[in-house]
Formats: structure tokens, C-alpha cells, sequence
């Protein structure tokens, strides 16, 4: 597949319930959003086929100055905590057909997982380029045990998973992972149907542990700041 037909995505909004100003925090001295525009740019991607979904200045000129395109307005109604993932991208999309831009596939790599690597992203493409599926999430083995997973309500623990024969991870049939939110992948086709992603025919892309890291919270940004360091 010619790299020149796929288009990568950067969404960063100005705003951040979690963290104030998220996406341009510092973490060691560097913007959040730096992190991921530097792996791409030391990837098979191309800069000039990378688009940044901010409604921040600041972002956007920190995405020109990688060589990404700038040229998308991200709009107020879908720059909020509200706006689901997948409703930003269809919008592009659409922006995408008045453009003229052609393409066969969208990665979106979003700037909360700053350990992702040019490595990971081209084993992603590697991936992508030999199976050429609908979609793919990238996934890594979780972190707990499926059956000590708990919520707090009304001051309580409770448990998602009720009335289970397992109690060890190691009884489980099968390995548990999540999807780790570091890169996704959407055809054309797809989009051409008002499909996101459609999870029985969507591949998985294994990430390392330490590669998946998700930045959420003040919590989070200490531990990264400490990974990042060493």
C-alpha cells in the first residue's frame, strides 16, 4: 500500500476535564502533543498527510511546525467532553470529500499515549498492508485480574463480574488485554458506510505493557514524567 494513501490524525482539543490543558502539558520539558508528532515523523507515515484535529491555536501551531497539515477546522460543537471519537472523525471525513483528498485508510494516534513508538506505528502498518482490513485497535494484556475488576458505590465495592467460578487470572482460558486507545485504524470504506468501527470485523494490533501507557490524570502525569526520565 502506498503510504501517500493513508492519512493520519492527531486530535487534540484545547480543553481537558482530567488535566487542565492536557495535550500541551509539559512532561519533561516537552508538550504532550510533541511526543506523538515526533514518532510519526520518524515513521513510514508522512508529515503531509498528518492532520491536526484541534481547536487550540497553540496545538495547531505546534503541529505546522512538524510539518503536519493545519488546514481542518475542528468545530466548537465537537470540542467538547461530550464529543464521542468517532462523531470528530466523520466530520473530517466529510471535510475530506469536499476537499477532494483521497485516501484507503485513517489512523488516528491521539497524543494521551506519548511511550507509542515509530516502531509500534510501523508494525501497526506492516499490519495494516498485509491483511487490509475494515479496522484495527491496538490492544495490550491487562493490567488486573478480569475478576478483581470493582466500582465504588454508595461507598461499597462491587464487582462487574458477578458470581464467577474463576477466582485466579492464571484459570482463565484465555488471556484478558483492553484496548489501549494508542492507534486506530478505519477504511474507507467504512466511513463510506457511516461505519467507525465495527468490532466483528476489526483486527487487533498487540502493544508492549510499558507502550500503552494512557495519560488521564495528575496521578498519571507523575508516572510518566518518572518512565520518561529514565
Amino acid at each position: 500500500m502506498d503510504k501517500n494513501e493513508i492519512i493520519t490524525l492527531v486530535p487534540a482539543r484545547k480543553n481537558s476535564k482530567g488535566i487542565k490543558d492536557k495535550n500541551i502539558i509539559k512532561l519533561n520539558g516537552k508538550p504532550l502533543v510533541e511526543y506523538t508528532l515526533h514518532v510519526i515523523k520518524n515513521s513510514k507515515l508522512t508529515m503531509k498527510n498528518c492532520f491536526i484535529l484541534s481547536d487550540d491555536k497553540r496545538i495547531r501551531h505546534i503541529g505546522e511546525k512538524y510539518g503536519a497539515n493545519i488546514d481542518y477546522e475542528r468545530p466548537a460543537n465537537l470540542s467538547t467532553d461530550k464529543t464521542l471519537f468517532k462523531d470528530n472523525i466523520k466530520h473530517f471525513y466529510k471535510w475530506t470529500i469536499k476537499k477532494s483528498i483521497n485516501f484507503k485508510y485513517i489512523i488516528i494516534l491521539q497524543p494521551t499515549s506519548p511511550l507509542r513508538t515509530s516502531k509500534d506505528i510501523n508494525s501497526f502498518l506492516n499490519l495494516l498492508n498485509k491483511k487490509k482490513p475494515d479496522s484495527v485497535v491496538s490492544v495490550s494484556k491487562s493490567l488486573e485480574n478480569p475478576n478483581e475488576t470493582i466500582f465504588i458505590k454508595n461507598r461499597k465495592i462491587n464487582f462487574y463480574i458477578k458470581n464467577s467460578l474463576i477466582t485466579r487470572r492464571q484459570d482463565y482460558p484465555y488471556n484478558s488485554y483492553f484496548i489501549n486507545g494508542a492507534i486506530y485504524a478505519v477504511s474507507k470504506k467504512n466511513l463510506e458506510k457511516n461505519i467507525f468501527i465495527d468490532f466483528k470485523k476489526t483486527l487487533y494490533f498487540k502493544m508492549e505493557k510499558f507502550n500503552s501507557f494512557d495519560l488521564n490524570d495528575y496521578e498519571d502525569l507523575k508516572i510518566l514524567k518518572r518512565l520518561i526520565k529514565k
